[in-house]
Order: structure tokens, then sequence, then C-alpha cells
């Protein structure tokens, strides 16, 4: 699949100088039709478009990554997410910042200023684009959901980890 994708020559000239920066304002300024790229570059790739706008949300959508034979994962998996890891002889100030930082009202403060999509409950609404809230949708409703940090950990460092944090299953 990546092989038969090469041989399209799909590529900017010069695209493996392309910096994340400049590939971000490239998509926001209508440049490319498609960007590998997660929710968190919806608000650099506006800002880095050369009108400070971007693409309009009702000109952008999400599409799954396509299965590859073989491949783990499935089309209702919702790749990387975020998460919050404390030791257990974390200072009780290290949870509290957790839980001011996760709670509902703070969650939905962040989501009106776009800065992040909510995962507290009863904090989606104040989504007030069309996109986060898509995205938002989207781990809500999936299989299964991958903590990208847990793949760059050497496996007997992930056993113990994975009761410190959320896993749903089939990743």
């Amino acid at each position: 699949m990546l092989q038969s994708l090469v041989e399209l020559d799909p590529f900017q000239p010069g695209f493996m100088a392309t910096s994340y920066e400049r590939a971000s304002g490239m998509f926001g300024d209508g440049e490319a039709a498609f960007h590998v790229m997660g929710d968190w570059d919806y608000l650099p790739s506006k800002q880095r478009s050369v009108s400070g706008e971007g693409v309009p949300d009702e000109d952008l959508r999400f599409i799954p990554f396509p299965e590859v034979e073989g491949g783990e994962g499935n089309e209702q998996s919702f790749g990387g997410m975020n998460g919050f890891a404390v030791t257990r002889d974390a200072p009780d100030e290290a949870v509290e910042f957790l839980r001011f930082l996760l709670n509902a009202e703070n969650q939905r403060k962040a989501a009106a200023t776009g800065i992040f999509v909510p995962v507290a409950e009863g904090s989606a609404e104040a989504l007030e684009t069309p996109m986060p809230a898509a995205s938002q949708r989207s781990l809500m409703s999936p299989s299964s959901i991958r903590c990208s940090w847990i793949k760059r950990w050497a496996p007997p460092l992930v056993r113990p980890s994975t009761t410190l944090v959320a896993i749903w299953p089939k990743t």
C-alpha cells in the first residue's frame, strides 16, 4: 500500500525538507488536500495560514486511516490520545492539580477556547466549532483507543502502567 502511494508521486517538491509548521500552514492555506495529523493541529493550521483563518470547518473532514492487511486496529479505533499518570508517591498537589484541570468546569472553559477536546462528562457542549465537536463524538464512540505513549515504552514498563490509566480493549 505504501509503495503504491509512493509510486503515485503525490508529494510536493522538497517535501522531505518541509517542517511540521510549514506543512500545517500549507494545509491551512488549502495548498494540501490531505494532512496526516490529529485534531491537535486544528487551531495551529488556522493560525499558520496566511489569512489566520485556515480552511473553513465546513470544508474539513476526518477520514479513517486505511486498513492495512495484517495490521493492528480497526475502523472504530481512535488513534493516540493524551493522558496523565502520576506515581503512587506523587505529592498530593499533583493529584489535586489533575482534579482541577480535569473537572467539568475547567474542561468547558478549555473547550470554549479551542485548546483541546474535553473529556469530562458534561463538558462537550462548550465546544463552539464543528471540527472539535466531531472529534469529541469520535472519541466517545470507538471500540478502542490507544494511548500512544504506551507503544513507546518497553513491555516491562507497560504492564504495570496500564493499571494507572484507562485503556480500552482491542488496541
